[in-house]
Order: C-alpha cells, then structure tokens, then sequence
C-alpha cells in the first residue's frame, strides 16, 4: 500500500452520462435539450467519484440529474475524507 508522508492522496473526476430514452429514466433525471436549437431531447447523469489515487481505489462514488452541480457532489464525497487525507 502506497503512502505520502502519511497521507492518502485523493482526487475527484466527474462525467457527463447520456442515459436510456426509457420513461422512468426521464422521471429520475429529467430531460434536457441538446443541438443548435435545443431542440434534441437528451435524459443526462452527472456521475463524480473520490480516488485514492497512489492505490487506484474508488472510495466514494454518486450519480445525481444532470441539473446538478460538480460542487454539489463533492460536498457528498466530504463524509469519506478523513483527518491525513489530501484531496487534490
């Protein structure tokens, strides 16, 4: 196991998911307009994970509407980061 000074060294990364054209889908997540007009209408997931990047560990992970904010998710991911941890 991989250790710097002590610490875990943690990171977040956060996708965009194009989700199934399926009715319960579009009532979880909503739908959003894409193209030049808007006008193609997309069901999206905003997906964020928390890695412990020196052991290539998921720690945390969460799935949210596409309406919802990188910000948003990351507070979600703060229960997991304890007290030596370093998140990048």
């Amino acid at each position: 196991m991989y250790a710097w000074y002590g610490m875990r060294l943690l990171s977040v990364d956060d996708s965009r998911l194009m989700l199934p054209n399926h009715q319960t889908v579009k009532g979880e997540f909503g739908v959003y307009g894409f193209g030049p007009n808007a006008d193609s209408e997309r069901s999206m997931a905003l997906c964020s994970t928390l890695y412990e990047v020196l052991n290539l560990l998921t720690i945390d992970s969460g799935i949210a509407p596409y309406s919802c904010s990188e910000k948003e998710l990351l507070h979600k991911h703060l229960d997991h980061v304890k007290e030596n941890d370093l998140l990048l």
